[in-house]
Parts: structure tokens; C-alpha cells; sequence
């Protein structure tokens, strides 16, 4: 009996270190063209193994000092580093469409300065979520942009520049300047003060869960009737609802 007590403490972490080997798993696949089209399912796996940490520490009870700090960690490098070298490359390719012949060894000043702009992603990542950890507020609401949530925003939009019916759009939302803004605007909300709406419930009742069960459902139809597209309203729908409905703590 005391065997299976400690082999449940360890089931949230072994979530929590697949989600981080998705991560490294991405990383490398971002630097090989033919591969980067698996990046996004693979960070998309990555946030079902946090949301399944965080579940089972719930349902086992398993909760630990240790888990929180390898939770943070993992999602620095899925949802913060990968992203961040998603939206490079993302970047890379902006300027090549612009101009065929780029490349990236001789890039000028101007375009590494933009290019400077997704590092932000896994450093506004890493600070937001040391923050988190520090912050005894954040409990049942969330102050900034969750970190997956961002890292979400690089996937969705990613996946919507790849489908065919994404060209009236590409060459606004793939421009260099565009993705510098993204970039920027993301990592500014995740180090906001914001407050935002956590997914995590007490309870399943209806009440007191309307915003919650309300994200949930209309992000399921967009996404399963948009793909993609949908993916990235439903990121901008938790960011308006966040800021018309703002959690009470």
C-alpha cells in the first residue's frame, strides 16, 4: 500500500517531464525544415501533458514543492523556447518571401533587431513564470498571460499560415514587422498585471463556472470547425473575456 502512496506522487511529474521532452523534441525539430510542420502537433501534445500534471495532481492529491518547480521549468522550454524559435523561423521565412535571395549570415542590423524580438517569448516566459511561482495570488487566477497560452497563440498561428486559405492573409500576418509585434505583445502579457482566467475548477458545477465551461465549448467548435483560425480566436477570446469578465482574485 505504501508503494502504490509513492508511486502516485510521482504520476503529475512523469506528465510534466513528457511534456518537457515534447519540448526539446520540437526544438530540434524547428532547425530541420522538413520536420518543422510536426513542431506544432508536438507543442499542442506538450500542453495535453500539462493540463493532465496539473488534473492528476489535483485527483491523486499529489501536490509537491518539487512538482511546481519542474512544471515551471517544462513549460520554459515548451511553451517558451520552442515557441520563441517557431516564431524565428516563422520570422526567417517572412523575410525570405520578401525577398528570395535573404539570408539569414547576412542579415543587416534592422532585421536582427526584429528578429531579437522573439527572444523575448522565452525570456518574458521564464520571468512570467518565476513570478507565478512567487506569487502566493495566483491561485485560482492567473496575473499575466499564462505561458501556454502564448506558446499556443505561436502554434495556432503557425498551422493558420500553412493552410491554402491563409494566402489573402499571409503576407499581413507573415510580414517580419507583424511578427515583431506579436512577439512583443505577447511577451508584454505575460508580464502584465492582467488578470486572466484560469481553466483550473474547484468544482464542475454550472455555477461560478459559466466564463470557464463558456471558453471551453466556443474554443472546441472554432477550432473543430475553423482549425487553425479558430485556435487563434479562441486565444484572443480568452484574452477579451479575461478583460470583461476579470476573475475576482
Amino acid at each position: 500500500m505504501q508503494f502504490f502512496q509513492q508511486l502516485k506522487k510521482h504520476v503529475p511529474n512523469t506528465f510534466t517531464l513528457l511534456s518537457l521532452a515534447g519540448g526539446m523534441l520540437a526544438i530540434i525539430f524547428t532547425f530541420h525544415t522538413q520536420l518543422m510542420g510536426y513542431v506544432p502537433f508536438i507543442i499542442l501534445f506538450c500542453a495535453l501533458f500539462d493540463f493532465l500534471d496539473g488534473l492528476t495532481a489535483r485527483w491523486l492529491g499529489a501536490y509537491s514543492d518539487i512538482g511546481k518547480e519542474l512544471d515551471s521549468l517544462a513549460d520554459v522550454v515548451s511553451f517558451g523556447v520552442a515557441p520563441g524559435i517557431l516564431m524565428f523561423r516563422t520570422m526567417e521565412k517572412g523575410f525570405t518571401e520578401l525577398n528570395p535571395s535573404f539570408q539569414l549570415e547576412s542579415a543587416s542590423a534592422w532585421q536582427w533587431l526584429l528578429f531579437a524580438s522573439t527572444f523575448l517569448i522565452p525570456a518574458f516566459s521564464a520571468l512570467r513564470l518565476a513570478k507565478f511561482n512567487l506569487d502566493s495570488s495566483q491561485k485560482t487566477s492567473f496575473k499575466g498571460l499564462p505561458t501556454p497560452a502564448s506558446g499556443l497563440f505561436v502554434v495556432f498561428l503557425f498551422l493558420f499560415l500553412l493552410k491554402p486559405d491563409s494566402v489573402p492573409f499571409r503576407s499581413i500576418l507573415n510580414h517580419p514587422l507583424v511578427l515583431t509585434l506579436i512577439s512583443v505583445t505577447l511577451s508584454v502579457l505575460m508580464v502584465s498585471n492582467l488578470r486572466m482566467i484560469s481553466l483550473k475548477f474547484k468544482h464542475y458545477k454550472p455555477g461560478g463556472n459559466e466564463t470557464r465551461y463558456f471558453l471551453l465549448v466556443s474554443g472546441l467548435v472554432l477550432i473543430i470547425s475553423l482549425g487553425a483560425a479558430g485556435g487563434l480566436i479562441t486565444m484572443l477570446l480568452y484574452i477579451l473575456l479575461s478583460v470583461l469578465f476579470p476573475p475576482d482574485n
